[in-house]
């Protein structure tokens, strides 16, 4: 099919993205992110006026381009581990296997909740406490919580002890802040659907995001990540002609 140039833009497709080294080679294929409802590239370029000094008034003869500062933004809607891991700075790898007769040491407190390492828990046994006497349960989300009427475990005496138990395979855990700033290539492949579906590419060569701003943990909105960064001028991009910030490609 054949398409027009002029036309109105609204574009639709999905977004990927990949590891790379700073100016140098990507180190993965392109992860697909999921829903993306938004991905913006902000340019700020910087401008130096010179004014006339020989005739008054005195006017703008040159509008001189010195700088150029690119951002892109992208606001993810699934939360996925690997989408975690990206907006907040942590790795993740592979998720959690179950397993068999995990031991911990927590400390109870009167009346109040322990979480424990892992969820999805079972066959838990707690060392000098009865379920259903000084504990209940949450399974689920592997969670103790001390009764009020515990006698074993009363108020201002807490109780440090073993908690032994069983846990089911689940999608793994993301640990925040706890790796350096990372640099990445995106992908966008889409369609333009005011041009009847006009495919679109757009490639950001080398991207370094920020932590997100916020997370909007409890809300009336479902939770998104928003990531903005830094577009980084890509030095391994030599040829002449060729940017070193973005491409974009139309059918």
């Amino acid at each position: 099919m054949a398409y027009t140039d002029l036309s109105r833009g609204l574009l639709q497709g999905v977004l990927s993205i990949a590891n790379r080294d700073f100016n140098g080679d990507r180190t993965s294929g392109y992860r697909d992110l999921g829903q993306v409802d938004m991905f913006t590239i902000d340019p700020k370029p910087k401008f130096e006026d010179v004014i006339d000094s020989r005739e008054s008034p005195a006017g703008t003869i040159d509008h001189v381009l010195v700088e150029v500062d690119f951002s892109a933004k992208i606001r993810a809607l699934d939360i996925s581990m690997k989408n975690w891991a990206l907006a907040n700075y942590a790795e993740f790898s592979a998720s959690e296997d179950a397993a068999t007769g995990f031991s911990e040491t927590v400390t109870l407190y009167n009346g109040m909740k322990t979480p424990l390492s892992h969820m999805g828990v079972s066959n838990v046994v707690v060392s000098g406490a009865v379920l259903g006497t000084d504990y209940t349960l949450n399974a689920a989300s592997g969670t103790l919580n001390v009764l009020a009427s515990s006698t074993t475990i009363p108020d201002g005496t807490p109780l440090t002890t073993t908690v032994t138990y069983d846990y089911a395979a689940y999608n793994g855990i993301v640990e925040a802040f706890t790796v350096p700033q990372k640099y990445f290539s995106l992908y966008f492949e889409g369609i333009n659907v005011s041009q009847g579906g006009q495919p679109v590419k757009i490639n950001v060569w080398q991207w370094t995001p920020d932590p997100t701003k916020l997370l909007n943990l409890i809300d009336k909105k479902h939770i998104n990540l928003e990531i903005d960064g830094k577009v980084l001028k890509d030095e391994t991009i030599t040829t002449e002609g060729l940017s070193k910030y973005y491409k974009l490609q139309k059918a």
